[in-house]
């Protein structure tokens, strides 16, 4: 079915992928074709899935993942701070399990606290993966 909207598929996982919708990104259709995947899987195949809408991957994941279940939402350049930002830090996207209680001992808190906190800081504590677990808080990925 998702290829009636795109042959761009990333599968992510067995129930997750990433579509890239660019060709509607120079109208106002982008938002009306998440609703109706949303409410094609529903009525199709009987079950309710989330759709996340974003620029990137990153975001559009982080997007699916609000309120659950049967949602569309959107995590645009300028909703990032007041949605994602107020998020706990463990709730960003590939970050592991171990890193979570390191962040909350240097007081990171929440997402806007590791996009807000010194790069070089965490590039020190955590090597390349402070810099990725950065950049992902300030949305450059």
């Amino acid at each position: 079915m998702l290829l009636e909207y795109t042959d761009k598929i990333e599968r992510f996982s067995i129930d997750e992928c990433f579509l890239d919708m660019t060709e509607y990104l120079m109208n106002d259709t982008l938002l009306n074709k998440a609703y109706e995947i949303n409410k094609r899987v529903r009525d199709t195949f009987g079950f309710t899935v989330n759709v996340g809408v974003a620029h990137n991957k990153l975001l559009a994941k982080m997007a699916s993942d609000f309120t659950k279940p049967d949602r569309v939402h959107t995590l645009f350049e300028n909703e990032i701070e007041k949605k994602m930002w107020c998020l706990p830090v463990s709730e960003l996207f590939m970050l592991g399990r171990k890193s979570v209680p390191k962040l909350e001992h240097m007081g990171i808190k929440t997402i806007g606290d590791l996009a807000k906190y010194d790069k070089e800081k965490l590039i020190r504590t955590f090597g390349k993966h402070g810099n990725l677990m950065w950049e992902y808080a300030n949305r450059n990925r």
